[in-house]
């Protein structure tokens, strides 16, 4: 029966930890996408800006 806990609670921990990995993954994606298109939006000039001038 312990050999049965401490095997559930490894395989939870070995869960934890590939969704940890996972979600890094994720978001670091995602803050280089969010990255990009701010360093887009940031070299072309707003149409409003254009306009007024």
């Amino acid at each position: 029966m312990l050999k049965g806990l401490l095997l559930c609670f490894l395989v939870l921990f070995a869960q934890l930890g590939v969704l940890h990995l996972v979600d890094q993954r994720t978001l670091s994606s995602e803050q280089a996408r969010l990255g990009e298109s701010l360093e887009r939006d940031i070299r072309r000039p707003r149409e409003d800006d254009a306009s007024s001038s």
